[in-house]
C-alpha cells in the first residue's frame, strides 16, 4: 500500500498524456484550424469586439512630463511598531 500514491500519480498523467491529442484532434475535426496555445496572457483571446475598447489608449489630458531631474532620490521611511512603512504616490508620466 505504500506505492498507492505513486500509481495514482501515475494513472492522472497516463489521462492527461491522452486527453491532450483527443482535444487538439477534436478541435480540429470541429473546424478550428488554429488550435490556442497558452500565452503569458492567461489563455485569453487578444481579439476585437469588446474587449479591444476596454484595451484603447488612455487619455493624457493633464498628464505632466516626466522630468529627469526627479527620481533617484532617497525615501524616508516611518518606523510603526518595527516595521519600516514607506509612502510612495503612483502617477502617470509623460516619458519621450
Amino acid at each position: 500500500m505504500t506505492n498507492r500514491p505513486f500509481w495514482i500519480g501515475a494513472a492522472a498523467l497516463l489521462l492527461a498524456a491522452v486527453a491532450l491529442p483527443v482535444a487538439v484532434i477534436a478541435a480540429v475535426r470541429a473546424g478550428n484550424s488554429a488550435v490556442p496555445a497558452a500565452s503569458s496572457s492567461g489563455g485569453m483571446a487578444m481579439g476585437g469586439g469588446a474587449m479591444s475598447t476596454h484595451m484603447a489608449a488612455a487619455p493624457m489630458d493633464g498628464v505632466p512630463a516626466a522630468t529627469a531631474t526627479t527620481g533617484g532620490t532617497r525615501l524616508a521611511p516611518r518606523l510603526v511598531n518595527g516595521v519600516y512603512l514607506f509612502d510612495l504616490v503612483a502617477k502617470p508620466v509623460l516619458w519621450e
